[in-house]
């Protein structure tokens, strides 16, 4: 438990008051609640000396949202503020409220909980990622390997665990792979790109994609804005890229166009490196 804020002299003389009258000890005053602690288990008080929580508990989290986590028996439940026990300890893990939602985890398996108690989506997963972009990643371990799928910031189940492969939403989109094929998704599972072999990291508003041993480009909308036709495409510099398809080189140049969409325009051909 924290040390007394001996700075405030209100709080401390009250502090001392509780102390000497009814609790073995007593930690800081936060926004107008402090944790007790009598025979070893915990409460809460205001500083008007009222009891909130009952020393009962064997340790209580900070609140966040007006909501903290309470341990017994090594066991895990949600209090509120106000006294109430939303959730009697029965977890066996916890973590701090992403806004509406945390995750809880028993018998080894993960779920989220709102702010008022209940189950949003009942402990099924085998991991949970951080929450991004008003999303987060979660997996399933299956006979034939991990599945993954997505949570939304209520702690709803948006997108089902079935991916093979998955990246946490980045601009409304993220990168998934299903059957050996790698391809974009929106919020709601639709498949915004066409199926690739692999797809690098955007780069200044595209994306190299690779299909058949083919190299083409995506735009950050999932456009494709080169088909997979060069054998190689070299790294853009000053906005050019050399592409190559058998002896030949195709100049490329990467711009916008009047909607502000990343276009790539072939330039010219030539026949050797040297002509470049």
């Amino acid at each position: 438990m924290d040390e007394k804020n001996k700075s405030e002299t209100n709080d401390k003389e009250v502090s001392d008051n509780i102390i000497t009258n009814n609790y073995d000890a007593i930690g800081d005053f936060k926004y107008g609640l402090a944790k007790v602690v009598k025979n070893n288990l915990w409460g809460i008080i205001d500083k008007d000396h009222n009891e909130i929580i009952k020393p009962k508990y064997n340790h209580i989290n900070d609140f966040k949202y007006g909501l903290a986590w309470a341990e017994l028996d090594h066991k895990w439940g949600l209090v509120s503020n106000d006294g109430r026990e939303l959730v009697h300890p029965k977890y066996d893990d916890a973590s701090d409220f992403y806004s509406e939602m945390a995750f809880i985890k028993i018998n080894n398996k993960w779920g989220t909980i709102s702010t008022s108690g209940h189950e949003m989506a009942p402990p099924k997963y085998d991991w949970i990622g951080t929450p991004k972009n008003g999303y987060t990643l979660v997996k399933i371990d299956e006979k034939d390997g991990p599945k993954y799928g997505y949570i939304n910031s209520a702690g709803v189940e948006t997108i089902e665990p079935q991916y093979d492969f998955a990246e946490s939403f980045n601009r409304e989109i993220a990168l998934v792979s299903a059957n050996d094929k790698f391809f974009y998704i929106d919020k709601n599972n639709r498949h915004i790109t066409n199926h690739y072999d692999s797809i690098e990291p955007f780069q200044d508003g595209v994306a190299r994609v690779v299909l058949n041993r083919k190299c083409g480009f995506i735009n950050e909308y999932g456009k494709e804005i080169v088909p997979p036709k060069y054998d190689s495409i070299s790294e853009f510099k000053d906005r050019l890229a050399w592409g190559k398809i058998g002896n030949e080189f195709v100049e490329l140049k990467r711009e916008r166009d009047s909607n502000y969409e990343v276009i790539i325009t072939e330039q010219k051909t030539v026949n050797s490196i040297e002509e470049k």
